[in-house]
């Protein structure tokens, strides 16, 4: 008490030690390895185990792979998306980005809202396949996680599908340049930045569905056609 330490006096560890004895009313009871093989391959993988394998198998850092064991259901969740076919690293960055948002905003759990694996999924495949932007994806994934069903027949049902086509968006362009003759001026006598302007007219215009990497493509060439 004066060191204000402890000092071990004894070890009380095997069943000797705390004066154990077979109750004769039990039969001994043997459990083979077999048995053991079986139960340890029932049991569901622990947290560690995910950690390692997301780490080693589907090349996550050990942040993310953290992240996404935060809780078994999450866990599950991802594994059951990637299982279907869903990009390892566009699932874990959903889950850990515009999902993790919507679930902190709204107090809830991964289980509570109605995003599944599935629409998940699908809705990653069609951003992946040009059919909506990232930009469009937030809106049909809070719609998704507040009704769920799929997303491609939302995206069509609200009419958010990215027009892609380079025939219909060099139409637009060249309407955008009719509407907008000052800066098509502007433009040809060589202002400064004059061109930029145009890529919010042609995204104005097209109410944002415009696939910005092919719209830009046939606006830049559209521009140099006026400049020749």
């Amino acid at each position: 008490e004066a060191n204000k330490g402890t000092i071990l006096m004894r070890v009380k560890e095997g069943a000797a030690d705390y004066r154990y004895f077979p109750e004769p009313d039990l039969p001994l009871y043997e459990i083979d390895d077999a048995w053991i093989d079986e139960m340890r391959a029932q049991l569901p993988q622990f947290p560690a185990q995910r950690r390692a394998k997301y780490e080693e198998e589907l090349g996550h850092s050990a942040y993310d792979a953290s992240q996404l064991t935060a809780t078994k259901a999450l866990s599950d969740f991802f594994e059951t998306a990637v299982s279907l076919g869903g990009d390892a690293k566009q699932v874990s960055n959903w889950l850990q980005g515009e999902v993790a948002q919507f679930l902190n905003a709204g107090g809830k759990t991964i289980e509570e809202i109605r995003l599944t694996p599935d629409n998940l999924v699908e809705m990653i495949a069609i951003i992946a396949d040009g059919t909506i932007s990232s930009k469009m994806a937030k809106k049909v994934f809070a719609h998704l996680a507040k009704n769920g069903g799929s997303a491609r027949a939302y995206v069509e049902k609200a009419g958010l599908v990215q027009i892609s086509d380079p025939a219909v968006l060099v139409s637009i362009i060249h309407q955008v340049f009719a509407d907008n003759e000052a800066a098509v001026a502007d433009f040809k006598s060589g202002k400064r930045n004059a061109d930029k302007a145009f890529t919010g007219f042609l995204m104005k215009a097209t109410k944002g569905q415009a696939n910005p990497q092919v719209a830009q493509q046939l606006l830049a060439q559209e521009l140099q056609k006026l400049r020749d």
